[in-house]
């Protein structure tokens, strides 16, 4: 009886641990595989993109219209994509991979950088013949990338010193970041000194024309006991100014000169477009504040390829009308 009792109790251990078994795969198979309903661009098959291992920086999503494969990268908050890889296929094997079973993006069918980072990418692929109820597997990878590292340092631009009205070029005004600091730098061509100079920054709103120098929040008068030099810098700092990252300021650049050993007094105006006529002075130009970033690989959430690297993949299944 007791030997009885033993083995009824080990057939509903083995029965219960079947149960428990089915239950896990059918979960995980819904967690990982679109359901078989249509998906269509307002209403696709939608898994996490993952940074990091853990880390949500937004979402892939897939559907299919009969005739093409689409598959979207959209990143969330301030994440944006640097490069996108991209592979389909109808096993697993067929996903480029190393011996070990770990996939190599560099060699995905569909790469693609974006310059400057985008937030979102769609690709659009051939069915090539999966019709529906085809399961494709589908490894979406990513190089995704966030503000972090501070201030890009070095030049940002350098703009031609043109005089008024001449529109002659008459020097050069260098923009740069050192530290958390804009340095802007006028230097004039050899002959041409500088008297006085008046630098206008601002993040929202460029200057009203003309631009009324003399009022200039930053200003340099008198230089060089008034003789005049040949280079003046005004370094600035950004945070300060209200200037963060990915920032847009408007720089107002104007400078008195004089030609040297004569009476020539001109006035100079910083602008990238020589201005031919009148017409085309606007006496300013503006830059974006370039950011540091911060790099992470990215894979669409499902399944990982082996269990030493968490590089993973997910299933879609095509969908019919």
């Amino acid at each position: 009886m007791k030997e009885s009792g033993g083995e009824d109790l080990m057939k509903t251990k083995m029965i219960v641990g079947a149960i428990i078994t089915l239950f896990l795969v059918g979960v995980l198979t819904m967690a990982f595989s679109p359901l078989t309903t249509a998906h269509t661009e307002a209403d696709p098959f939608v898994t996490d993109l993952i940074a990091g291992q853990t880390v949500d920086a937004g979402d892939v999503s897939v559907w299919n219209d009969g005739v093409h494969l689409y598959v979207k990268y959209e990143t969330a908050g301030d994440w944006c994509l640097s490069t996108t890889n991209l592979d389909v296929a109808t096993t697993l094997g067929e996903i480029p991979h190393t011996k070990k079973g770990l996939p190599i993006p560099g060699q995905f069918d569909y790469p693609m950088p974006h310059d400057p980072c985008t937030t979102e990418y769609t690709y659009e692929i051939d069915l090539n013949g999966w019709g529906p109820g085809t399961k494709l597997y589908i490894a979406a990878h990513a190089v995704v990338c966030e503000p972090g590292g501070g201030f890009v340092q070095g030049v940002i631009t350098t703009v031609p010193l043109w005089i008024w009205t001449e529109a002659f070029n008459r020097g050069t005004v260098t923009v740069a970041i050192e530290g958390e600091n804009l340095v802007v730098t006028y230097e004039t061509i050899s002959g041409w000194l500088m008297l006085d100079t008046h630098l206008y920054l601002d993040p929202t709103t460029p200057p009203t024309y003309p631009p009324p120098y003399d009022s200039f929040p930053f200003k340099h008068e008198g230089l060089g006991g008034g003789a005049g030099v040949t280079t003046d810098t005004y370094s600035i700092s950004l945070p300060s100014l209200g200037v963060g990252c990915g920032d847009t300021l408007y720089i107002s650049t104007h400078a008195y000169l004089r030609y040297n050993g004569t009476g020539i007094y001109r006035h100079a105006w910083g602008q990238l477009e020589e201005p031919l006529d009148m017409s085309k002075w606007i006496k300013y130009f503006s830059v974006t504040i370039p950011c540091e970033y911060v790099c992470k690989t990215a894979w669409g959430k499902g399944l990982r390829f082996t269990r030493t690297s968490w590089a993973m993949y997910f299933t879609y299944t095509v969908q019919g009308d």
